[in-house]
């Protein structure tokens, strides 16, 4: 998935592996299957059904006047560089008790440096020891062509906050499972070294995930392995995720046609009791969908349905941001974006306290 993202780049060198990136999408969604006109009774009931996650929660309304730690958080990521980001704002604060600022957002945007190995790197060095990152990509290609996976535990605040890279259907959900150390280490910080497992050939390292298209079946194997274990002990406590935040963005999927697809995901999540919440697609620059993508907002609109009341995030409110805050079409470049994203986020999981106050970013909006 591609969404929402702002301007000014550091490092120009890595423009073009994005612009193929892209190209490949605009093409790609012309394989999309269209979609029949949504009928005005069907657009009033989403409105009725998403108001709940507006209206005093609509991050322009209202001003952040104090921070918090959540505590004992289970939350899963699936979607693509847009969801990362998302993931990656959240990691942030969980790591430091403090939301990024413009000034140390560096990793909200992998253009910002020379390559994917120093993006790896860099991020998972920010996070250090609370992040493991199963990421490698392969010299040259695209990003759906490898693997980022990232597994943030802090065990004295116990939450387990991850990411699981899903390009739509044009990928596998596949890699290692969540990197399992003892609770002795874990609780004493004596962590593998910073490197190990960054940037490394999939092929070479076991245990490997099932590869499979069909999200249910990954997400339910990886899943299955989040847990602290402890030798000649085994599993001394799961930490499967609460909830799991979904999104296909403008990539290519199977979500929009296959009821069938929709249906057996959520009804997989919830057997596992997961509760699945669906992240609507960020908007563009320019304020829309490309034309070509025809089946983005059927998706979001289908998946809303199943998710009901508090399974659905809407980020609409993203039409609204000033194109002045992305670094290209699709990514935004102010971290207050994922900031209101994540306080919204917190409030639909529950882990906002009730006097907490949204931080205003009406200021980031075309007036």
């Amino acid at each position: 998935m591609m969404t929402t993202m702002a301007p000014s780049m550091r490092r120009t060198g890595t423009l073009l592996p994005y612009i193929r990136e892209m190209i490949t999408v605009i093409l790609l969604a012309h394989f999309s299957t269209t979609s029949a006109t949504e009928t005005l009774n069907g657009e009033h009931d989403q409105k009725l059904r998403r108001r709940s996650l507006l209206g005093t929660n609509d991050p322009k309304t209202v001003e952040q006047k104090q921070d918090f730690q959540p505590k004992g958080l289970r939350l899963l990521f699936v979607g693509d560089s847009t969801m990362k980001y998302q993931y990656l704002s959240m990691a942030y604060f969980l790591h430091t008790g403090q939301w990024m600022d413009p000034s140390n957002s560096e990793i909200l945007w992998e253009g910002n440096f020379g390559s994917s190995e120093e993006f790896f790197t860099e991020s998972t060095r920010t996070l250090y020891p609370h992040e493991k990152c199963d990421c490698f990509r392969p010299a040259g290609s695209q990003p759906w062509e490898g693997t980022e996976n990232r597994y943030f535990f802090d065990p004295q605040a116990d939450n387990v906050v991850a990411y699981i890279q899903a390009y739509g259907h044009l990928s596998k959900l596949q890699g290692r499972l969540w990197p399992c150390l003892t609770l002795n280490d874990i609780l004493n910080n004596r962590v593998s070294t910073l490197e190990e497992g960054l940037n490394v050939p999939l092929d070479t390292i076991p245990p490997r995930a099932a590869v499979s298209n069909e999200w249910h079946e990954s997400i339910h194997f990886l899943t299955s392995h989040f847990f602290i274990s402890e030798k000649g002990v085994g599993i001394i406590e799961r930490k499967r995720p609460t909830h799991v935040i979904l999104n296909s963005g403008l990539w290519p999927s199977d979500f929009c046609s296959d009821p069938n697809e929709r249906d057996t995901l959520f009804n997989t999540l919830r057997a596992d009791e997961m509760a699945p919440i669906w992240k609507t697609t960020t908007y563009t620059r320019s304020h829309n969908f490309p034309p070509s993508l025809t089946c983005v907002e059927e998706t979001d609109n289908k998946m809303c349905d199943l998710g009901g009341m508090n399974g659905c995030f809407d980020v609409s409110w993203t039409k609204n941001i000033n194109a002045q805050h992305y670094y290209d079409d699709f990514h935004f470049s102010d971290p207050n974006i994922y900031r209101a994203m994540n306080e919204r986020l917190l409030s639909v999981t529950g882990h906002l306290p009730n006097e907490y106050a949204f931080q205003n970013i009406e200021h980031l909006f075309v007036q």
